[in-house]
Order: C-alpha cells, then structure tokens, then sequence
C-alpha cells in the first residue's frame, strides 16, 4: 500500500548523516574510519589480505550439521510433546556417524513417562527432484521403517515428585551401514537422499504418535563427481536506518532501526562463521553507508556489523557484487524517462563499495533488480556494463526457459544475446527461511534438492542460490546450510563470476545454444507519474546544492534523501508485490519532494505594510531571513513597471548568512503613486523559487521629466499673467490720457 505522505526528517537532525555520506566518497576518509572501527572492536585491520578466523568459527565435525537455535520447540503448544533433530550429520558414507543430538519437550501434566520411548526410522533412496518434491509436500506419503528404539531419558524435578514441564537433550548413537554394541544400526543400501524421522510414542498407546520430527541426509558410497556448482548470492540489505527520510528509533513505522541493526548482525556473523566457504556478497551501498555513519556516532552493534563485513569482503573467497546504490525496481531499468536516475544511482553504489571496502565490485554479473528482470531491464544491464546476467524463473515466458541448472542466451532487441543464469526458485521458501525444526523449510530440505539434482544431472552444472535481499532466515538454519555447502561431496560451492565461467551454455543441438525467451515490460500508466516524482525531487535537490554549495551539509543531505528514496519506498521488506511496486517507489521520491519544500520553507522574506519612496531616487530595504544553520547562495530577482533598479532587475549569486540579510535596493521611481514590487528568491540555477513576496509601493516624488515639464507650464502661466497685467495697466494709462 503506498503512502500518500511519507514521513521525513529535518534537515537540523541529519546533518552528521549527511557529512558521512560525503566522506563515504573520500577512500583516506574510510581508511581512517575502519581503523578507528577496528580498535574499537579490538579486531586488526578488517581489510587486511589475510585474517586468521577464530577458532570457533571452523568446528571439526564428521559431516555437516544442523545445529538447534535453542533447546525449545518455538511452535509448539505448551501442553504438548515434542521433539526435534538439534544436530546431526548431513553427509554420510559407510561407516560414518550420523551424530544425532535431540531436543525433546515433556508437558507439564505428563507424571509418569517411563513407558515413552524415541523411535528411528528412515526411508528408501529418493534420487529424483520429483520424488523429493512429493515427500516435501506431504512426508507422510513415504513409508519409512524403523531402525531402532530407545527409552526417552527422564529428569524429574527437585524431591522426585511429578515432572515438570521441560526440555530434554539427548544424543542418539548411530552408524550408516556399520555396526556396534553402542549404537544403532542403519543400513543405506544405495546413493542418494534420504528422509529421517524421530518419533516419541507411549507405550499405552503405540499406534498414536506423541511428536514427530523429520530431516533428510544424504548417502553416497564414492566421492562423486563432477559435483554440481552452487553459487549462493550473500545479500546485506536493510532500508534505511539514519539519514533524512529513515525513521527515528522513537518512530512507530513498519521500520526499526534497532531491529534491522540486529538482522544485519546475524546475517554479517553467520557468513564470517563459514569464512572459507565462497560467497558472492550483495551488500546494499546504501545500508553500507548507514552502517559507517552509526559506526561513526560510536554505535557498538553497527561498529560490529561494519567490522563483520569488511572482514568478509576482504576474505579471497568472497566476492563483491555490484550494486546500485539504492535497491531500484525493474521500471527504472525499463523506463527511457528514469535512465538518468539510473546511471547516477549504479555510479555512487560502486563508489561507495569501493571506497569503504577497498574492493572493486565485480561487474561480470548482474543479479535482478526489485520485482525482477523484463527484457528492456535485461537489456539496460549491458549498456551498464555487466556482461551477463541471473535472473529469477518467473522472469521468462513460460515454456521458454531451456534449462534451470545452465546458463541460456535471452535474445535482447538490436540481434544481441545476454548470458542468463536463472536463479534455482524451486528452493525459495526453504531458503527464504531455512528453519531447522520445520523440513520443507529446513536447511536440510535445500541441501537435498541440490544433492538429487547433481544425482540427475551427472554433469558439470550449476545452480544460484538467490534469497531476497531482505533476508531474515534462522541463524542456525544458516550456519547449518553454509556447512553443507562446504562438506556435502555432491556440492561445489564458487562464486557468482565463477559459475558462469566453468558451467557451459546449455544447447538445443550440438552447435546452436539454446535461447531462452525473456517476458517484456508491463505497460503501466503509473510510471509517467513515477517518472515525473523523480524529476521533480532532482530539479529540488540540484537546486538545494546550487544554494548551499556542492560539499556543503545541507548539500549532502539533500543528495543522500534522493539516493535513500528508492529503499525508503521499499521498506520494511524491500521487495514489495509488483502491483504495488511503482505507486510505493512515486512515494518515495515525494517524500523527497517534502524534504526540499521542507528545508526550502527554512528562508522566508518578512511581509510589510507598505514602502513609502520620499524622493525620486531612493533605497528599498528587503529582509531575507535564513534560519539554515549555514551561509546560503540565493538569486534575487525584481520586478515593477514603477521602478527602475540600478542594480539590475536579477541580483545573483547573494550570500544569505545564517540567521539572514538585509539589502538596500536602490532604484528610481518612474510615477507618483501605489504600485507593486514583486520579489523572488531562488537558487542560482534557478532550479528552486525559495520564496516569492510582494510590497506595495507609495511614491509621493517625481522625477526629473515631471519637474521640467511643471516648471514649462508654470513659466507659460507666468508669461501669460505678466503680459494681461502689462496690456492692463496700458489700458489704464490710454484712458487716462484720454480723459484729459
């Protein structure tokens, strides 16, 4: 649902933002920034070229393990029985441990539970995508049998009385296709994925199962090979957290800034605690700069996250993606009108990943805008430089994508080609959340369909992993999942540049490749509006930095709301449904919009009663008054068909000081009388009307053509009176002669 007026802030709270947005460009800046992170931290330069990782980080396990993020069954009613897999090893071979650690939840109201025993049982091989997809969709349609039985362990409360509610861990003993008098018995008898359960049952009623718990693991006899690729895309997004248009942490919006802080923590931990295990990193610029500002106001947990990632980045196994600065939806790739917005938006992300990293983005390839890849977007990557693409499923026509596990060519308009890997969407839920106590979303359900995929394939092929940029999985569901990529044989993890490398194009005969076809653009009438919202918020914020001065705070605080807009729109998720995309975005660039009005509403120009000129040429005060807490430059521009000004009708550029300015115009009156004298201010390239007033002029002077002409006709009245005053007194005199 798009907001009619999105919140922002002042400018007077976010000019420290705003300044760290423009160090951000400055790589002496961010050096001496990590450094000052780094000793806070207590951790060395987290961009060295070599770190050595802690040494909890790498836990020498037999096989991959899904570990429990508490003792707990989250979902579970209080008053009932439950059980879930806390770890075990996810890849077995003859011989091999599965490592079983159970956590198990008694009721309260459960006295007596020494008839309640934990059953093992396991499936027959599932080697198809299609029969994993069958058991995912409903478990209970494989049958299973059972491999052993053991009495649930007992813990009764203090004094032997009656349970209490709690939970019990336990470990399960047990060995794949090996025996001992220690452990049970489980016999693999062919390559392939396997479905494990646990079952808690009573003896009083054997047929009703008290709790059930499900996972899968994989056997295999031999290392196979080739292994299949899989490239997982790493992102680190978040909306905004500081600057002009984030949310306050008092404010009651679908953003809080502390939680988001705290998602990135875990996100930033569970990747450094798979250090070695290579990752393509889609770090937002954007949330990278909102971290180095918190960092900057001494924030510990920002501080944390910037020095987690940093680390990552610098690690020769991750790689970094480039970004535009804000995540952008697909219309302004598609959009003729947005391709400025565009470009200036990809130009500062890859800046700022630099300057703050001290790492170069790769632009081999490009992964999917918000809302996904059309065909005028997919085209608009090449002109920005990437030379392939991924791109999710539901990005092609339907019918028309060759291959899941191969690069395609997508034919663009012109004759040309663009390398497209798409994205393994199959495993999307399970991998948006990879919560371990549930198995279609479990860590252990996306490592299955990859190990029945490579079972397929039985070549050199790839998958990508692509979860949503707002990514909140379970963080033991992650860990879990970054260590099966790292030791599952069937499982080669590379990074995104790598996979388009070794995977080869898929083919529709020996030497034609075959050619996907891409879905276009949706004509939608609200991206006019779209389109225009940028403008406006552009023009606004050029004309900001014409005033204030193109390093100034006031400067940077306007270009950072108009790079934030986007994320801002897209928040709290950043991926929002497609219907909603384009009127969420339009707000976004209101909301900046608001910002400018709002900073510009900072420089007024009193109103008065009335200007009276005494003479023919006089001086006009005008007050302007500034309340920015910077010097400003300003254009005045006059006008009166009154009035000459004999310092020009335009006045620019005019220092405006903080608190402000009064001017003396001089001019000359051309007319006695009221007329109106019309001031405007703006910015220097006129691109910003500050404030417009209008005076009203009384003159009660003439000029110097009135005076000449006054004086003519007073000589002409004088002239006249002189001569009847003359012919009179001739008069007078004639007469008098006469009479004598």
């Amino acid at each position: 649902m798009s907001r009619s007026h999105p919140r922002s802030r002042s400018f007077f709270s976010t000019t420290s933002t705003a300044l760290a947005f423009g160090v951000l460009l400055a790589a002496s800046s961010i050096a001496y920034s990590a450094s000052v992170i780094a000793a806070r931290t207590g951790h060395s330069d987290p961009r060295a070229s070599s770190i050595a990782a802690p040494a909890s980080v790498h836990p020498q396990l037999p096989g991959a393990e899904i570990p429990a993020e508490s003792e707990s069954t989250s979902d579970t009613a209080a008053g009932s029985w439950a059980i879930e897999f806390a770890s075990h090893s996810f890849s077995l071979q003859p011989g091999a441990g599965l490592g079983i650690e159970a956590v198990a939840r008694i009721p309260e109201e459960a006295t007596d539970t020494t008839d309640v025993s934990v059953s093992l049982s396991v499936s027959s091989p599932i080697r198809s995508s299609s029969a994993l997809r069958e058991v995912l969709d409903d478990p209970g349609s494989l049958p299973l049998r059972e491999v052993g039985r053991l009495p649930l362990p007992i813990q009764r409360a203090d004094g032997g009385g009656a349970t209490e509610a709690r939970t019990v861990r336990f470990s399960l003993p047990a060995l794949a296709n090996a025996s001992s008098p220690e452990a049970l018995t489980i016999s693999f008898p062919a390559t392939g994925v396997y479905l494990l359960r646990l079952t808690l049952r009573s003896a009083s009623r054997p047929a009703d199962a008290l709790a059930v718990s499900e996972t899968f693991v994989e056997f295999s006899f031999t290392t196979p090979a080739p292994r299949l690729m899989a490239a997982l895309v790493a992102p680190v997004a978040a909306p905004p957290i500081t600057g002009p248009l984030a949310p306050s942490a008092e404010a009651d919006g679908p953003v809080r800034p502390e939680a988001e802080i705290e998602r990135l923590f875990r996100l930033a931990e569970s990747y450094e605690a798979g250090i070695d295990i290579p990752l393509s990193l889609a770090i937002q610029p954007s949330t990278l700069s909102d971290l180095v500002a918190a960092s900057q106001e001494a924030d510990p947990k920002s501080e944390r996250v910037l020095a987690s990632l940093l680390r990552n980045v610098s690690h020769p196994e991750r790689e970094l993606v480039s970004l535009p600065y804000s995540l952008l939806p697909s219309q302004f790739y598609s959009s003729p009108g947005l391709q400025r917005y565009l470009q200036s938006e990809w130009a500062l992300g890859q800046s700022v990943l630099e300057s703050i990293t001290g790492r170069a983005p790769t632009t081999d390839v490009s992964i999917p805008p918000v809302g996904g890849f059309d065909l005028e977007a997919l085209e608009r990557t090449g002109e920005l430089g990437f030379t392939a693409a991924v791109a999710r499923t539901v990005d092609f026509v339907e019918g028309r994508l060759p291959s899941r596990i191969q690069p395609v060519l997508t034919e663009i308009e012109g004759g040309g080609a663009v390398p497209t890997f798409p994205a393994f969407d199959e495993v999307s839920p399970a991998l948006s959340a990879l919560d371990p106590r549930t198995l279609r979303l479990s860590p252990s359900a996306v490592a299955a369909s990859l190990v029945v995929t490579a079972i397929e394939s039985q070549a050199t092929r790839g998958v990508v992993l692509l979860p949503p940029y707002a990514w909140n999985p379970d963080p033991a569901g992650l860990r879990a999942l970054l260590e099966m990529l790292r030791r599952t044989p069937w499982i080669q993890p590379v990074r995104l540049s790598e996979i388009l490398d070794e995977v080869p194009l898929a083919m529709r005969s020996r030497r034609a490749p075959a050619i996907a076809e891409m879905r276009r653009a949706n004509s939608d009438p609200r991206v006019s509006r779209l389109t225009q919202s940028v403008t406006d918020a552009t023009l606004g914020v050029e004309g900001l930095v014409s005033l204030a001065g193109e390093a100034g705070p006031l400067s940077l605080s306007a270009k950072l709301a108009l790079a934030q807009a986007p994320s801002v729109a897209l928040a709290p998720n950043l991926e929002p449904s497609a219907n909603d995309t384009v009127a969420r975005a339009e707000s976004g660039f209101l909301s900046v919009s608001h910002f400018v009005r709002e900073t510009a509403s900072k420089v007024s120009i009193p109103p008065a009663t009335g200007i009276t000129l005494t003479s023919q040429s006089s001086l006009i005060p005008l007050r302007i008054d500034n309340a920015l807490p910077q010097e400003i430059a300003v254009t005045i521009t006059l006008q009166s068909d009154k009035l000459i000004f004999l310092d020009g009708e335009r006045m620019s550029p005019v220092s405006v000081p903080p608190g402000g300015l009064t001017l003396n115009i001089p001019v000359e009156a051309q007319a006695t009388g009221a007329f109106t004298l019309h001031v405007s201010v703006s910015s220097p390239d006129g691109k910003l009307v500050l404030v417009t007033q209008r005076f009203q002029i009384r003159c009660m002077r003439v000029g110097p053509i009135s005076i000449l002409l006054g004086s003519g006709a007073l000589g002409v009245l004088l002239y006249w009176w002189v001569r009847q005053t003359i012919a009179r007194r001739s008069r007078r005199t004639a007469a008098g002669e006469d009479s004598i």
